[in-house]
């Protein structure tokens, strides 16, 4: 009786490894089937080139913050709208209200620029413009040109400082009095 007990006893742990072993197997394919299916992907070349006329980069509200155009947009200022004297293509910065703060361009007229502005007015810009030359504006409060150092097109210094007005205090070489540039 004990040998035939034993034997029973030994037979159901067999049953019970063998239906262990079978659902091991049976989870071990199923995660490898997952494996394999979740890594199986096609894999993509590289584009060559991605074309768009323009990418808005906005921030954790949903503010576009940040604008690559060709063109870019004309500039809004507290709501409004205005209008570039050129159409352009550059990056144009702009605050959390969405107001244009400055921005890196170059407009359809041959003119190149590097602005910083306030909430208000542009106010400090690096610039390349064919018929003036290259240089650097610094502009008041109201957006207006208070000093200016420029190379001409033909490559001659030029320094010029502006009261409120926009008349000329300072200019070298000497210009004619009372007028500014702008």
């Amino acid at each position: 009786m004990e040998l035939e007990e034993l034997v029973q006893s030994l037979q159901k742990r067999a049953e019970r490894l063998e239906r262990k072993q079978r659902r091991f197997l049976a989870a071990m394919l199923v995660l490898v089937a997952v494996f394999l299916l979740a890594g199986w992907q096609t894999v993509q070349a590289p584009q060559e080139n991605f074309k768009t006329h323009g990418l808005s980069i906005v921030d954790s509200r949903g503010v576009v913050r940040l604008i690559l155009g060709a063109p870019v947009p004309n500039p809004v200022e507290e709501g409004k709208t205005y209008e570039r004297r050129s159409p352009g293509t550059g990056i144009i910065f702009k605050d959390a209200a969405g107001n244009e703060r400055g921005g890196m361009g170059m407009l359809d007229d041959g003119s190149m620029n590097l602005c910083f502005d306030d909430a208000k007015a542009e106010r400090n810009c690096l610039f390349f413009v064919p018929k003036l030359g290259n240089g650097i504006a610094l502009n008041d409060a109201r957006g207006e040109t208070r000093a200016i150092l420029y190379l001409d097109t033909n490559g001659a210094p030029h320094f010029l400082l502006n009261d409120e007005q926009g008349h000329s205090l300072v200019s070298l070489p000497e210009a004619p009095k009372g007028q500014g540039v702008k």
